[in-house]
């Protein structure tokens, strides 16, 4: 009987012995840290690929910004150089003032000729007018005398007559003899002072031919 409890109990220490030796099954959670480190460190290599390529391009930029700067300040030097042996153009020198004498000439010379045109204006308008007045009453100039019934006179007597002053300066500016005399032997200025001393209208008339008479 004790041979039996004996071997009994033998072959149970045997048996907790072989469950004791016997390796423990794999983990799931160990497989699972495994994974998680291997990911990690893919990531921390992606990480350092990303920052040397950085770094990479960040160095050739700034050998592009340094090759452009150097061909910045080679262009300039040589701008430089080719503006120092160009050769300098001559100071053109400031016109001369003109002198002071000539300025106040000018004054007197414009006012000539601004009288001469308008002379040559107060001509053309004398003639105008002379023009209709003698197609009107039948002279055919100035200076020839016009006979009816035996009696003769000339236009500006004619112009005395009517008290036309307009007409009597007209014929003076363009030639007439303020001389000349009619059949009864006056002057236009000895008919209009008669007439005005008659009548009290000819004054005009008198001033036109005494002034042309002066």
């Amino acid at each position: 009987m004790d041979e039996i409890l004996l071997s009994q109990a033998n072959l149970t220490l045997l048996s907790a012995v072989g469950r004791k030796a016997k390796p423990p099954p794999p983990s799931h959670q160990g497989e699972a840290d495994k994974e998680d480190d291997r990911g990690e460190g893919e990531e921390e290599s992606d990480a350092d690929d990303l920052a040397s390529s950085g770094d990479e391009d960040t160095d050739e930029e700034e050998e592009d910004a340094s090759e452009e700067a150097d061909d910045t300040e080679e262009e300039e030097e040589e701008t430089r150089l080719a503006s120092d042996s160009a050769p300098e153009e001559p100071t053109q020198a400031p016109p001369a003032s003109k002198p002071q004498h000539h300025a106040e000439q000018a004054g007197p010379q414009q006012g000539e000729e601004e009288l001469l045109a308008l002379g040559k204006a107060q001509l053309l308008a004398a003639r105008a007018t002379v023009e209709a007045f003698l197609l009107a009453t039948g002279f055919k100039s100035v200076s020839a005398p016009r006979w009816r019934c035996f009696r003769s006179s000339f236009a500006l007597h004619r112009a005395v007559e009517e008290n036309d002053v307009v007409v009597v300066r007209a014929l003076l500016r363009c030639g007439a003899d303020a001389a000349n005399k009619n059949s009864a032997g006056r002057t236009p200025l000895q008919l209009a002072e008669k007439l005005h001393a008659k009548r009290g209208l000819h004054s005009r008339v008198v001033e036109a031919l005494s002034m042309d008479k002066e």
